[in-house]
């Protein structure tokens, strides 16, 4: 006979310490997928639906291994909602991750390097290096030309006020592209020093915005930090999954086994016990078997003292 028994009872107590950590660590995850949900969606009905579809799998992933636990089935549905569930979770780290990296961006100072190198420039009106140098060379051709006219015009014994009124145009033509030439070769050096400034701020902006410990663990690896982010993501999110399954795995009851259990029937009679009896026979007395040869003999002897019984061996 077969009687439902539960061989494995766990006790109240820690079923009922199971259940409400079950529910703490279900309302986490939910809410994380709910907010994740939120986030993906552009309009009022998408934003229900999503979290709908959230909520569904997060609960799915915790309780369907407590309810169905020897099914096949069940545990292929629960690896799928697990997948989905990750996958949100992993865009609520993202987007938390994103958040705090932007507030501390915000956080972070001006450089006043950069600051001051900018305000130089900014009064700088030389062009562009390469076009002085150009301007440079046409206005010292100009000169050239200026003076030999000058010198032509000299040797007529005339007066050449136009060739010295163009030959001082030219030479202060030059002047100002000298001048001009100065600001563009100081303008190019407070490129470089801005360039520089920008690269040590930025760099000082990527470490405020960036987790301490993922650039850690990134050096340490040879990877980049936002691989090592997503990675960790995952794993807090798998954890949070596991365990919810086994929690709400221990809080609800087990389905009861079936065990075979044998009945023993027992005889209300009375026996009573009596002693046994042995009963003894007694030895049967025979006769003492005769030897052949005895007989043989007597049978002899009679036959020679026929008629003489005081001789015979039965007389004597």
């Amino acid at each position: 006979m077969r009687r439902m028994t539960n061989t494995a009872a766990t006790p109240m107590t820690t079923r009922m310490i199971a259940g409400s950590l079950a529910t703490v660590v279900t309302l986490v995850c939910a809410g994380m997928a709910g907010l994740s949900a939120v986030e993906r969606s552009q309009t009022a009905s998408g934003a229900i639906m999503f979290v709908a579809l959230a909520l569904v799998m997060v609960v799915c992933s915790h309780l369907l291994p407590a309810l169905a636990r020897d099914s096949k089935v069940v545990r292929w549905v629960f690896v799928a909602c697990v997948g989905v569930t990750l996958y949100n979770h992993a865009y609520f780290f993202q987007s938390e991750k994103d958040a705090s990296s932007a507030a501390a961006v915000a956080a972070v100072q001006p450089s006043a390097d950069v600051l001051g190198i900018q305000a130089q420039l900014d009064l700088i009106v030389a062009r562009a290096l390469p076009v002085v140098a150009a301007d440079m060379s046409n206005a010292k051709a100009s000169v050239a030309r200026a003076v030999a006219a000058l010198e032509r015009c000299s040797s007529r014994d005339v007066r050449c006020t136009s060739a010295q009124a163009t030959l001082e145009v030219a030479k202060a033509k030059v002047d100002a592209l000298h001048d001009e030439r100065a600001q563009a070769i100081r303008a190019e050096g407070l490129r470089e020093q801005l360039a520089l400034a920008m690269t040590a701020h930025s760099a000082k902006v990527a470490a405020a915005g960036g987790n301490k410990v993922d650039i850690s663990i990134a050096r340490m690896l040879g990877i980049d930090a936002s691989t090592v982010a997503t990675a960790t993501s995952i794993l807090q999110s798998v954890v949070l999954e596991v365990v919810g399954a086994l929690l709400w795995a221990v809080a609800l009851p087990q389905k009861p086994v079936a065990t075979p259990v044998h009945e023993v029937r027992r005889d209300r009679r009375i026996h009573i016990r009596l002693p046994e009896v042995r009963v003894v026979r007694p030895y049967a007395i025979e006769a003492r078997p005769v030897p052949p040869r005895l007989i043989g003999w007597v049978q002899k002897a009679m036959a020679q003292h026929v008629g003489h019984p005081r001789d015979s061996p039965a007389a004597a």
